[in-house]
């Protein structure tokens, strides 16, 4: 049995690393992408820095989905065995069911301590320097929205609040700059600059002025400058130069002292610190209780169910995330306990998966 372990876990730390790239693929062609695009196209960060923080971002998206490569690993495994008729083989041979599942559970083990020191070793670091090399390259930018002439931001309302003209660009300046910024339905606040400068993280303007433009009563000046410090923030080295902010750049150290810190001055620490706190547990603990959940694929009997596995596998799947979302989401907004949020949809899976298995032996 010793050589079907090593040989089962051989071929399922194959698909585990075929099914985590995949999830990681589908993570980082939606989001990730998305967030690299915006940098380049607002920031004009070079290629080479932005690749570096897909790069430092990897540690995080293989610990998010580790899980779910065990899962669809497990899975994957199973039908095959399943369909080789392996299991009936070894049953026949006098090889218990229990023991068939010890090369998986040895699988599901050995990724939580993987994915629980990527999450406490590996990723905060490199989540905290991606930030700073963010900051870093928006710093030293040559100036944001290149190729961008006119620039529109909305509100929660999804209604125009401010808008930002840019003149004809050469190098970091351009000449002229309108800001447009409507501070309510009646009144709007106008910038006007001769030439503005991308100088550290913000916009130095120079030989401008200042308007109101009030409904009723027209356009109000309110005076002139030669030069004023505009847009971005004034303290962006400051905030190179500090430590971790927020949650994810945290290690579980950190998030208990944060915690602990809260409860000392008699206040309750925020849902979700307290959420991503347990969930620092909770979440490399799923690579093997989601084994459980892929027990009821042992107990199949007949060739023709092995299209349902593979509709139950997905199901699972789809579930994971989507009890994640609802949890953290219901955790964040007071209406679910943290500690309930960060370990009920392993508990869920894992419950249905026992049950199923439970169900087909008894059947």
């Amino acid at each position: 049995m010793k050589l079907f372990d090593r040989y089962l876990i051989g071929e399922a730390m194959q698909v585990l690393i075929v099914g985590s790239l995949c999830v990681i693929g589908i993570f980082f062609g939606t989001i990730e992408f998305q967030r690299v695009m915006d940098l380049l196209n607002q920031f004009g960060l070079p290629p080479n820095t932005v690749l570096s923080i897909m790069m430092l971002q990897l540690p995080t998206g293989i610990a998010y989905c580790l899980p779910a490569g065990v899962l669809i690993a497990t899975l994957v495994t199973l039908a095959r065995q399943h369909n080789d008729s392996e299991f009936l083989a070894l049953q026949v041979s006098g090889v218990p069911t229990r023991r068939l599942v010890v090369p998986y559970l040895m699988m599901g083990l050995a990724a939580s301590f993987l994915a629980y020191g990527m999450n406490e070793y590996v990723a905060p670091q490199n989540k905290l320097l991606s930030q700073k090399l963010v900051l870093l390259g928006i710093y030293a930018a040559e100036r944001p929205f290149v190729g961008q002439p006119i620039v529109q931001v909305k509100d929660a309302n999804d209604r125009m609040s401010q808008t930002m003209v840019f003149g004809c660009p050469n190098g970091r300046q351009v000449k002229g700059l309108l800001f447009l910024d409507k501070a309510s339905d009646k009144e709007m606040n106008i910038i006007w600059a001769e030439r503005a400068t991308w100088l550290e993280g913000q916009w130095v303007l120079e030989n401008g002025n200042l308007f109101d433009f009030v409904k009723g009563d027209g356009l109000i000046t309110r005076g002139n400058f030669r030069r004023m410090k505009f847009g971005s923030n004034a303290k962006l080295a400051s905030y190179i130069a500090q430590g971790p902010t927020s949650s994810l750049e945290k290690t579980t150290s950190q998030l208990r002292a944060e915690i602990d810190g809260f409860e000392k001055s008699g206040k309750k620490a925020p849902a979700e610190l307290r959420t991503q706190y347990y969930r620092r547990y909770s979440h490399p603990a799923s690579c093997f209780f989601l084994v459980l959940a892929a027990l009821p694929l042992m107990t199949v009997r007949r060739r023709r169910s092995l299209n349902v596995s593979f509709v139950y596998g997905g199901v699972l799947v789809v579930m994971f995330f989507l009890l994640q979302q609802i949890c953290l989401s219901l955790s964040e907004n007071s209406r679910l306990d943290p500690l309930v949020a960060a370990w009920l949809p392993l508990s869920v899976l894992c419950l249905i998966g026992l049950g199923f298995t439970i169900l087909r032996r008894n059947s």
